[in-house]
Order: C-alpha cells, then structure tokens, then sequence
C-alpha cells in the first residue's frame, strides 16, 4: 500500500514538472497520438508498433516515452543493440538461434526488468514466473532478428496486468509477424516544423538570424524535411557567420552527408534479397514519382519478381505510394544514385548514368559498355552535347533512355545533336521519352 501510494504521488510530481522533452521540436504532438493507442489505464497487456524510415526520429520518441511514462510502471526497460551486443560477445560464433545464446539473452533480459542482478543459479522459469505479476515497459528500438526478439518477447512470454511492449523498427512486416496490430506511424514533420527543428540545431533558436531565412528553407529542403537531416545539417552551420554559412551551404548541395547516409544505407543493407536492392536502384535512379502500375509493367518481364519486391520496399519504409505514385526520400534516392556510382570509377561500367557529365563523357566518346541498363539526362544541367555517332552501338544491353528538360523548348535552344546517319538504339529498349 505505501508503495502503491508513493508511486501514485512521484508520478504526480513528475507530470507536473517534467521537462526532458520541452526541447524537442514536435515531440508532444508524437506523444499525445501515441497515448490514445496505448491506452495506459487498461489492465490489458498492450503491444504497440513504432514504425518509419531510418532518420525520421522513432528511437527520438521512443525514449521520450520512457522518460514520460516509466513511473507508471513498476519496472521498465530499453533494448537495444547495445544490450544485445553485450550476450552476443559471450557467444562470437553463435548464430541467432543458439540455444545458450537464447538462454543467456532471455535471463539477462528478465534479471533487468525485474530489477535482481543476482539471479545466476535462478532458472529462467522461476525469473518468467515472477515476470507475470510485474506491470512492466518494455521498449524494444530497431532489432529486426527474429530470434532475438522470441528469445526477449515471445508471444508464449507472459507479462503482468497493465504490461505495455513497444517495438520500434523500419520494418513493418517485423510487426505483422508478430501480431502487432496498433502500428504508429512516423511521417516527417511539416515545413514550418522542419524549419523550426533546424534553427534549433544550428542557430539555438526557433528561426534563423536576419537575412539567413532563404538559406535555412533551401537547408531544410536538402535535408528532405528528415530529422537526421536537419540535424545533421543544423550542426554544420552553428556558430558560423553569414557567409561561412553560405560557403557551407554550398557543400550541402554538393552530395549527402557520410553520417546521414551511414544511417540511410541500414535500410537498404537490410534488404535480404538482391532482386529487391535491384529494383530499389531503379526506383531510385529512374522511376522516383512513376505510378507503380507503370514501374510494374516496364520491369515485368524482369527477374525481380516485382510485386513482391515493391512490398518489401514499402515494408522497409524506402518507398511510399501515394495515389498510386510510387515516391522514394530525396535522401534516399541520393543513397540509391551513389550505390550505384560507386559500381566502379569508369561511368561506362555502371547500371544508371543519372550525372550530366558522366552522360556527356560517355556519350561523347563511346566509352559505355552492355552493363549500362538506363540512362537519364537532363539537358539543363548541360551546355552541349554531340553524340558520337557509334556512342549507343555497344551499349546492347540499354532498356531505358530518358532525355528531358524541364523548361520549354521555346525558351531553351536545342542542346543535344545526333550525328547524321544514327540508326541504332538497344533492341530491348522499352522506354524512350524525350
């Protein structure tokens, strides 16, 4: 009864006087849509799915809801890959279904949430029984290993009244494995939130300094509205002046950020099939904005089973459809078009040609070779172009060409010229726009 008592008036205390998220821009919106889903007052065992792309701030809000809610509970806990690493190191060469790698995980696990570190000659059942009468949070951030998650919180595990489990990941079919039905989902936060979090970062304020408006919003922009991105981008402009900013600013256009693509190629790595990083290439370097029906017919006679493929992305959190359009992140478009530049230093020996000048180079010269499947130019980032009469003969295996503007032919001179007597294109050509 005094512990009962006690803990109703801290959790009082701590509502009133709480400030560990005043801080970050957006988070209570997060937290208020999430505790309509959890419903804290229910005596039922809740699971609840956090679910986005990589860099949208879900490990943000999760440990937030931590801070926010642990009093409710009478133990809580956050794991991670920090603590998983820790039993791993115990077993190297184990792989994730080991038994005493389950074994040890699972009675570190419970030794933690119950709050007894000295449970070494305890079985695990008699630790699992002890569980059953706990009320408990568990916050479980990005570990996509089945087996790790069974050995931590199998459907057979059972846990006290009031007992709350949430699951971050980037995955949503993780979720739907697992029966988690209430499934939040973190979307990227509007312009005006996304400006506002960047000022934080970089100028310790809401807005930016007089005259830096129209470069903080192209910053923003950059970065794709993502929190790592404005984060990341934010950091490179503090304490900075007018013009180191502008000279920064520059470099932001230039390429992306090695942490932020770090972050971003987590995703993509996790892709356990190589039909399904193909198909994410081509999304990327090509099809960003098609309608999916389109992209499933032009990859149709394809290996890359593509309907399949196109859930697992969606799953993933690196595609969304969006009335019908499929839409990949700047950021991770960016990702795509240096996974594949990256191929090999000669542009002749890649899938996609996206860059104007590697285009002009190999066009001009001939250098390109059967592996180059597609090629995007566009004639605005270019001065002139004069194709070199032999220049598609040797690329046998191209299947899609597209040479664009984005301004009207009116306004803009004719900037690419074929040379007389051309008569060649790939006969598995299936897309050419112009």
């Amino acid at each position: 009864m005094i512990e009962d008592i006690t803990n109703d008036v801290f959790r009082k205390l701590l509502s009133t006087t709480s400030k560990e998220c005043e801080d970050l821009v957006g988070i209570e919106d997060h937290i208020a849509e999430i505790s309509t889903l959890l419903r804290l007052e229910s005596e039922e065992v809740r699971m609840l799915g956090i679910w986005g792309s990589s860099g949208i701030g879900k490990t943000t809000i999760a440990r937030a809801l931590l801070n926010r809610f642990s009093s409710r509970f009478q133990r809580s806990i956050f794991i991670d890959m920090a603590f998983v690493s820790k039993s791993k190191n115990l077993y190297p060469s184990a792989n994730a279904d080991d038994y005493n790698l389950k074994s040890h995980l699972r009675k570190e696990f419970l030794s933690e949430i119950l709050g007894e570190k000295d449970t070494k000659k305890e079985h695990v059942g008699a630790l699992e029984e002890r569980l059953k009468h706990r009320k408990v949070l568990i916050i479980i951030d990005d570990l996509d290993d089945p087996m790790v998650l069974d050995a931590l919180v199998s459907q057979n595990h059972r846990f006290g009244r009031g007992s709350t489990i949430i699951m971050v990941t980037k995955d949503k079919h993780l979720l739907r494995a697992r029966k988690v039905d209430c499934i939040y989902e973190v979307v990227l936060p509007s312009k005006d939130l996304s400006l506002k979090m960047l000022c934080r970062y970089a100028f310790s304020k809401d807005s930016p300094p007089d005259g830096l408006m129209e470069l903080a919003s192209e910053v923003a922009l950059l970065a794709g509205n993502l929190p790592l991105g404005l984060k990341v981008s934010g950091s490179h402009l503090q304490g900075r002046n007018k013009e180191d900013c502008i000279d920064m600013l520059l470099r932001l256009r230039s390429g992306l950020d090695g942490r932020i693509g770090k972050t971003m190629r987590v995703s993509y790595d996790g892709l356990n099939n190589r039909k399904d990083k193909a198909i994410f290439r081509h999304i990327a370097c090509f099809f960003n904005g098609a309608h999916i029906n389109d992209i499933k017919e032009l990859l149709a006679n394809s290996d890359f089973d593509i309907n399949i493929g196109l859930v697992n992305l969606i799953d993933k959190s690196l595609i969304q459809v969006r009335s019908g359009n499929v839409e990949m992140h700047c950021l991770l478009q960016e990702m795509g078009k240096e996974i594949v530049r990256a191929e090999s230093n000669d542009p002749g020996e890649r899938e996609f040609l996206v860059d104007s000048k590697d285009i002009c180079y190999v066009l001009s010269n001939a250098t390109g070779t059967r592996k180059i499947l597609g090629i995007s130019l566009d004639t605005d980032e270019i001065d002139e172009l004069n194709v070199y009469e032999k220049a598609f003969e040797s690329l046998h295996n191209l299947v899609f060409l597209n040479i664009y503007t984005k301004k009207r032919m009116m306004e803009e001179e004719e900037r690419l010229h074929l040379p007389e007597g051309f008569n060649y294109f790939s006969p598995k050509l299936r897309l050419l726009l112009k």
